[in-house]
């Protein structure tokens, strides 16, 4: 009796460790998702951050007019397309 008793202790930890892992698994997945979906966003928003502190630095070096900024901005439907600019 007490070996039926420890072999369905025994199954019933590995059966919870793997559920368990599964949803570590689905979270871990969905964070990545996230992530992914925002990384070019997030790319885009420290560009800009570096560009604003670059221009700050070189206006008061007084290497820059106000008539020397050019701002381009551009939507893609899809993000995967953002890295593909073609030449004119």
């Amino acid at each position: 009796m007490d070996t039926f008793i420890m072999a369905v202790q025994i199954l019933n930890e590995v059966y919870l460790k793997i559920i368990m892992l599964s949803f570590l698994i689905a979270i871990v997945k969905k964070s990545f998702d996230n992530q992914m979906k925002s990384e070019v966003q997030n790319r885009y928003n420290s560009r800009c951050d570096q560009n604003l502190e670059s221009s700050n630095v070189m206006r008061q070096i007084g290497l820059l007019d106000e008539s020397d900024i050019l701002v381009l901005s551009a939507t893609f439907e899809d993000f995967a397309e953002a890295d593909k600019m073609q030449v004119f």
